[in-house]
Parts: structure tokens; C-alpha cells; sequence
């Protein structure tokens, strides 16, 4: 017999020793199941959160450079060339019964800002008001640190302006060709410059060509050097013309049906804005397909919900300006980095809004839609890639002054005038049959008292890269020999 069946207590005892023994590894196995899902828990938790900060850190950073690196630069030459075609055609067509062939042409001119410097044929009279501060002979690209308002940060400002050699050459070279005698005018609106030609053809059937070389150095804009800025302030009548609704950007209404439910950061303009960026990159794609689409029509964008980058930007404009953010609409022409010359076959346009207490910030929110990857950069950051003609919507040619007379009329808003009181004929601005233009980047041209079709107006853009040695760029483009 068994000693557990001799001794009932022993027996007893091994019985409860070993369910205690049970027991413990029951727990112990419980445990570290327990343990094993805390840790694989952990685990999961922490890659949640390094996703989460790599896309903030890709939202805010994406494909900017380090805070070291100085902005990129551009120096290239860009012709604003175009002709006009079968005048005779359109003569016929509207039957011009006094025989006048007087054709009027008015053409947007590239000025400098603080982000580009262009020489030209027509230079401005004096620095812009928005021109860099700095100043030192150029031709190479020097770095300008610019104490911040925050403390120890730097704004990395670029050196942009040509040397006199450089600007001397390129306009002996580069002449412009006009058909007959030009003035400079200027919108008191906007700033935007103006260059106005009249000439009758002799042979309405052949060509009549315009050609405006350009020698442009283009600066990155960057976010963090505007923050290094010195702050700046919005007058009250920049406040009122970029709150203001136009013509195809209205102020409320149905663009803010596409606000319903989305939390704002109403308190804070800057992040406002980026939710204003965001909300109208998600709810347009970009492309080009049927009618309606390029006109920067915010209703007819409201309803297609996609368009090119007039469309997404006319949105952004309206959707802040019903949020009390000022912005405002800017026009000009990419210019690819590669190759190193040929057409351009469109515009593009972008904009910008101002943040209190921080100041002017662009937007290109078409480009992010067509590079998702750079969706954080291209809030607050436009890269160098691009040469700007105009600001703003509803131009009136019928408000344009002659370029030396805007400061006088500026100052002591009098028309320029003659010693009788008559206004001086060298000083009127000619008068357009057109109402306002909803954005200036072609040229607009009348004949004989007519719009003229844009079927009518062959246009041929072309850039050329300046180390590309063709600051005496050739007279051919990837479109083939130039026909005067």
C-alpha cells in the first residue's frame, strides 16, 4: 500500500501542494499573456505616434531645405514675345466703315519685388515699395542675415540685383521690338505696370510683332525667412481692396457650404489659413477638361470642384476674405528648370494672405494638388521657379495713369495738368472699350475700337536659363524658328 493511502494526511497535503503549484503557473502563464499584450500594445502605440509625427513633421517640412541652407535662386531671361495675326481677317469680319486700322495694345510688365529683380527696357522709375532693403553689387548670389523679431533667428535673404555691366549688356542685345511708340503706365490700384502701344499697319495681313526680353533673378520664398522679417502692417486701404468681394470671387455665400463641420482655428490666423489650404486642396483636382474651368469663377469651382490654379486660388481668396483674412490674387509664368531653355506653353498664378502679427504668406495650392508630396511646402513657400507680372482681379484700364505722373497724382490726388488747367496729352491714359479685365497676364488689344479675339493673338513665351549663356538667347525656341 502507498504511503498516501497509509497516511490520508500526507496524501491531503501532496493533493493541495500541487494545486497550489497549479495555481502559480496558471498565473504565471496568465502574466506574461498579459505582459506580452501590454508590450505588443506599447509597441503598437508608439508606432502610432512616430506616424503621426512624421506626417506633422512632413506637413510642415516637407522638401524644405535645412535652416542653414540659403534660398534657392533662378537667373534666367524670359521673353514675353507674341504676334498679331490676320488683322485683315478681322477688319472684314466687323466691317470698319471709316476705315480706321488703329490698333491699341496694352501689355502687363514684370516689375521687381523683394523675391525678384528684373532689367528690362522699361526701368522703374524708383525701388518698389516691397523691394529688399539690402543692396550690393550682384551678378553672384550673397547671403544677408537679417536679425529677427523673435530673438536669435535669421531671415536669409538673397542679393538679387544685376550688376550695371550685366544690365547694360543684356538691354544692348536684348532690344525690345515694338511697332510703334510705347508709354509706361501704371494701375494706382494694384502697382501693376503697363506698357501701352498705338500703331495703324500699313498691311493689316501681315504680322505685327511685339517682343519684351527679360534678364530675371528669382528668389525661393520660404516661410521661415519671412518669419525673420521685421513685422509687417496692412493700411487700411490695402485692408479693404484684398477683403473686398469681384466680380467672380464673392464674399461669402455657397463657397462657405464647404466649411459645414470642419473645426477652425478662428483665433489664430495663421493656422486659419493653413485650414482654408487644406480644405480647398481636398475638395478640388486638378485638371483642365471641358468648359468653365480657368475663369476663376468661385460659383461655377463650387459645383465642378476642380479647375486649374485660378480656380483652386480664387477659392482660397474667397473663402478667407469671408474670414477676415485679406488676400490677394498674383499672375505670372512658370519657368521649369529643365531644359535649359524653350516655350511656355501657359500662365500660373498664385496667392497670398496676410496673417496679423506675421504678414504676407503665399499659397500655391494647385501645385500641391499636382505634387501631394510638397502639400507642406507650398503653404507658406513658393519656389523659385516662376517670374510674376500682376497683382489682383477687375483690372480698369480705365484707371491706369502715365507712370511719371502717379507719384504727384498720388500725393496731392490732382490730375497732372498744364499751366491753363488743360490735362497734359503726354500724361492721359488712353481710354479701353473693355469693361474690367478679370486678370491681366496677356496682352489685351483693340482694333479699330473692337476687342480683339485671342484667336487673333499668337502668343510665344520662351525662357532660357542665364548659365545656360544666353543672356543673347537665339531667336529660336522648341517651337521652331521664329516667323517676324
Amino acid at each position: 500500500m502507498s504511503s498516501e493511502r497509509s497516511n490520508p494526511a500526507a496524501s491531503a497535503k501532496s493533493h493541495a501542494g500541487r494545486a497550489g503549484s497549479d495555481r502559480i503557473r496558471s498565473r504565471w502563464f496568465a502574466g506574461r499573456a498579459s505582459r506580452r499584450t501590454a508590450v505588443r500594445s506599447a509597441w503598437l502605440l508608439a508606432g502610432f505616434v512616430a506616424v503621426l509625427l512624421a506626417r506633422q513633421a512632413s506637413w510642415s517640412h516637407a522638401a524644405e531645405p535645412r535652416s542653414a541652407d540659403p534660398p534657392a535662386v533662378r537667373r534666367f531671361v524670359f521673353r514675353y514675345r507674341f504676334q498679331l495675326v490676320h488683322l485683315d481677317r478681322f477688319l472684314q469680319q466687323h466691317r470698319s466703315t471709316d476705315g480706321d486700322k488703329t490698333v491699341r495694345i496694352w501689355i502687363p510688365l514684370a516689375r521687381s519685388t523683394r523675391f525678384q529683380h528684373v532689367v528690362s527696357a522699361f526701368p522703374e522709375p524708383a525701388a518698389p515699395a516691397d523691394s529688399s532693403a539690402v543692396s550690393a553689387r550682384a551678378g553672384a548670389a550673397s547671403a544677408v542675415d537679417s536679425r529677427s523679431r523673435r530673438g536669435s533667428a535669421r531671415a536669409r535673404l538673397v542679393e538679387l540685383h544685376w550688376d550695371e555691366a550685366t544690365t547694360e549688356t543684356f538691354r544692348r542685345d536684348n532690344p525690345v521690338r515694338l511697332p510703334g511708340p510705347a508709354r509706361v503706365l501704371r494701375d494706382p490700384e494694384f502697382g501693376n505696370r503697363v506698357l501701352f502701344v498705338e500703331v495703324r499697319p500699313q498691311d493689316p495681313s501681315r504680322p505685327v510683332t511685339i517682343e519684351i526680353p527679360y534678364c530675371v533673378a528669382r528668389q525661393e520664398v520660404r516661410s521661415r525667412d519671412l518669419d525673420a522679417l521685421p513685422a509687417e502692417k496692412l493700411s487700411d486701404v490695402e485692408r479693404r481692396l484684398f477683403l473686398r468681394a469681384n466680380s467672380k470671387v464673392p464674399v461669402g455665400g455657397k463657397p462657405l457650404s464647404l466649411l459645414q463641420g470642419i473645426p477652425l482655428h478662428r483665433k489664430n490666423p495663421l493656422q486659419l489659413a493653413r485650414d482654408l489650404y487644406q480644405v480647398v486642396e481636398a475638395n478640388l483636382t486638378y485638371k483642365k477638361v471641358g468648359s468653365g474651368w480657368g475663369r476663376g469663377d468661385v460659383l461655377w469651382v463650387c459645383d465642378s470642384r476642380y479647375g486649374n490654379c485660378t480656380d483652386f486660388h480664387s477659392l482660397f481668396i474667397s473663402l478667407a476674405r469671408a474670414q477676415g483674412i485679406p488676400a490677394k490674387f498674383v499672375i505670372g509664368f512658370p519657368v521649369p528648370r529643365e531644359p535649359a531653355s524653350g516655350a511656355i506653353g501657359g500662365y500660373h498664378c498664385w496667392a497670398w494672405f496676410f496673417a496679423e502679427g506675421r504678414g504676407w504668406r503665399p499659397v500655391d495650392i494647385s501645385e500641391a494638388d499636382k505634387h501631394p508630396e510638397l502639400k507642406g511646402y507650398y503653404f507658406g513657400n513658393l519656389t523659385a521657379d516662376r517670374i510674376q507680372f500682376t497683382t489682383g482681379r477687375d483690372i480698369d484700364l480705365n484707371r491706369l495713369v502715365c507712370e511719371a505722373a502717379e507719384p504727384r497724382r498720388r500725393r496731392e490726388g490732382v490730375e497732372p495738368q498744364e499751366a491753363d488747367g488743360r490735362s497734359r496729352p503726354d500724361c492721359a491714359a488712353p481710354r479701353s472699350v473693355a469693361p474690367p479685365l478679370n486678370y491681366f497676364i496677356y496682352p489685351h488689344v483693340e482694333v479699330a475700337g473692337r476687342v480683339l479675339d485671342q484667336k487673333f493673338i499668337s502668343l510665344q513665351m520662351s525662357y532660357c536659363n542665364v548659365d545656360a549663356d544666353c543672356l543673347c538667347a537665339a531667336a529660336e525656341t522648341k517651337r521652331g524658328r521664329r516667323v517676324d
